[in-house]
C-alpha cells in the first residue's frame, strides 16, 4: 500500500494565499495611487477654474476704476506647495452693444514655482455691461428752479444750485411719495465776483405763494429759517441745512465730434426725412448711423418734421446756431444694438422738443440724451460755443437764457434733456427721464414725472452672461 506524503502542502497553500494577498494589495495600492492622482488633478482643475474666475473679478474691478486694458501678461494668484502656482491672463474685447464688453480669462495651474507646462488650464468668458452711476433726476444749476401755474415734479430727487421759487399751486412730490429736495442757494454773484457764490446767498432759499406744496422725504436748504410751504414732511432741526455746491455733470463734446464717421448736410434726404424721394420709397422713415454729423449752415433750425420716423444707431451731432427743432408727430426709435447705452443728440444751437413728439425706447428701456451747448447772453443773441467753462457774470447771464424747450404732451419717456450753459423750459404734462440745466422753468400745468437718474462720467460694469471652457 502506497502512503501519500503530504509534507509541503501547507507551504504551497501559504505561498498561494500570499500571492493572492499581494495581488490584492498591489491592486489596492494602484487604486489608491490612481485615486490620489485623480484627486490632485481635480484639485488642479478646480484651482485653475477659480484662478480664471479671479481674473474676471480683477478685470471688472480694473474696469470700474476706469481702465479696460485687461491683464495682457500672466498675473500670479498663488504659489505654494499645496496648490501649486496659479496665474490668470485676461483680454477685453468689444461686445455686440456699445456698452458691452467681453472678458476672456485664462486660468493656469503649474507645479510649485514652475512657469511652463501647466498641469491644468481653464478659460472663462463673460459679457459685461456698463451702467451709469447714480445721481439726481433733476439737477439745476445756480440759475435756480421756478415752478408756476400748477407745475408738478414727481418721482425724482431734486438738487438746485440756486434757489427754488414756487407759485400758483405748484407741487413737489405727493403725500404717498415724498421726494428728496436739496437747495444749495448759491445763485448770486458774491463780493469776490464768484458765480455760483462760494457761500450760500443771504436771500431765502425757497419762496412760495399760492397754495404750493412740498412733500419731501428729506429737505436740505441752505439758509432756510421756517416752513416755506403748506406741507413739509420732514423739516430739519435746525431748519437750515447746506447740501453744498454740486458740480454739474460734464460731457466731452470734442470726443463725440472726433468720433464722427458719417457727415451729411442738413439738406440731404438721408438726414432730412421731409424730403420725399425715390431713394427712400417716398416715405419719411430714416435710419441714422452711429457717429453721424449733420451740418446745418442755415441760421434756421434743422427740423425733424411731423411725419419723420427715425431709428438711432448711435450718437448724432447737429451743427449750426439754428439748432434742432423736433416737431409734434416726429418719432425717435432707439436701436436694440445700443443695449443700455443712451444715444446722444448733441446740438450746437438751441433745442426744441414739441408736444406730440415721441421717443420709443428699445427693448432694454433705453431712451435718448439731448444736449445743447448753446450759450447766449440775451434772448436775441446768437448762440456761441465757449472755449472754456464760463464763470462769474458771464455764466450768470447765460443761465438766464432758455436753450432747451420741451412743450406740452411730449412723449419723452426716459429721455434726458441738458442745457449745458443755459436753461431748460418745460410746459405741459409729460413723462421724461431726467433734466439738467443752469436753470429750470416749469410752467403752464407742467406735470412732469421723472424716472432716470443721471449718468455722471463713469460706468459700473456688471456681468450679464457667463461661459466656461478649457484647454
Amino acid at each position: 500500500m502506497i502512503k501519500k506524503d503530504e509534507r509541503g502542502i501547507a507551504l504551497v497553500t501559504v505561498m498561494i494565499v500570499m500571492l493572492i494577498l499581494t495581488a490584492i494589495g498591489l491592486s489596492l495600492m494602484d487604486i489608491s495611487v490612481r485615486q490620489l492622482a485623480r484627486t490632485h488633478n481635480k484639485t488642479f482643475t478646480a484651482n485653475a477654474q477659480l484662478t480664471s474666475e479671479a481674473g474676471i473679478e480683477r478685470t471688472i474691478a480694473q474696469m470700474n476704476d476706469g481702465t479696460t486694458a485687461g491683464f495682457a501678461t500672466e498675473q500670479q494668484f498663488f504659489n505654494d506647495a499645496t496648490q501649486g502656482r496659479g496665474t490668470y491672463q485676461t483680454t477685453v474685447s468689444a461686445g455686440t452693444g456699445q456698452n458691452e464688453k467681453i472678458i476672456t480669462s485664462i486660468g493656469r495651474v503649474y507645479r510649485p514655482n514652475q512657469t511652463t507646462n501647466p498641469v491644468s488650464t481653464r478659460i472663462t468668458k463673460v459679457s459685461v455691461v456698463g451702467t451709469g452711476s447714480s445721481g439726481y433726476s433733476v439737477q439745476v444749476g445756480p440759475g435756480g428752479l421756478t415752478m408756476s401755474g400748477g407745475a408738478q415734479i414727481m418721482n425724482s430727487s431734486i438738487y438746485v444750485g440756486g434757489a427754488l421759487s414756487m407759485s400758483g399751486g405748484a407741487q413737489i412730490g405727493k403725500s404717498g411719495q415724498p421726494i428728496a429736495v436739496s437747495i444749495a442757494n448759491r445763485g448770486c454773484v458774491d463780493g469776490s465776483g464768484n458765480y455760483p457764490a462760494v457761500s450760500p446767498c443771504a436771500t431765502a432759499p425757497i419762496t412760495q405763494s399760492g397754495g404750493v406744496k412740498i412733500y419731501d422725504s428729506s429737505l436740505c436748504a441752505a439758509g432756510l429759517t421756517n416752513n416755506p410751504g403748506n406741507v413739509i414732511s420732514s423739516m430739519p432741526t435746525p431748519p437750515s441745512c447746506d447740501p453744498g455746491a454740486a458740480a454739474m455733470p460734464t460731457y466731452d463734446r470734442n470726443a463725440q465730434i472726433s468720433a464722427v464717421t458719417t457727415t451729411l448736410p442738413s439738406t440731404d434726404s438721408d438726414a432730412d426725412c421731409n424730403q420725399y424721394d425715390a431713394k427712400h420709397n417716398w416715405t419719411a422713415v430714416r435710419t441714422y448711423p452711429a457717429n453721424l454729423k449733420i451740418t446745418n449752415s442755415s441760421s434756421n433750425a434743422f427740423t425733424i418734421g411731423s411725419s419723420c420716423d427715425v431709428t438711432l444707431n448711435g450718437n448724432v451731432y447737429v451743427t449750426g446756431t439754428g439748432g434742432l427743432n423736433i416737431t409734434a408727430g416726429a418719432k425717435f426709435r432707439v436701436a436694440d444694438s445700443l443695449g443700455t447705452t443712451r444715444p446722444v443728440i448733441l446740438v450746437d444751437g438751441p433745442l426744441t422738443f414739441q408736444g406730440g413728439a415721441t421717443i420709443i425706447e428699445n427693448s432694454f428701456g433705453t431712451s435718448v440724451e439731448f444736449i445743447s451747448f448753446c450759450a447766449k447772453s440775451s434772448a436775441s443773441a446768437t448762440c456761441t460755443l465757449p472755449s472754456t467753462y464760463p464763470t462769474g457774470t458771464t455764466l450768470y447771464n447765460y443761465a438766464k437764457q432758455t436753450t432747451v424747450t420741451v412743450t406740452g404732451g411730449s412723449g419723452a419717456a426716459g429721455a434726458l434733456f441738458y442745457a449745458y450753459y443755459g436753461g431748460v423750459s418745460i410746459s405741459g404734462a409729460g413723462t421724461m427721464g431726467a433734466v439738467v440745466g443752469q436753470s429750470l422753468n416749469l410752467s403752464g400745468g407742467a406735470n412732469v414725472v421723472f424716472g432716470t437718474q443721471l449718468a455722471v462720467d463713469r460706468q459700473t460694469w456688471t456681468i450679464r452672461s457667463y461661459q466656461r471652457g478649457f484647454q
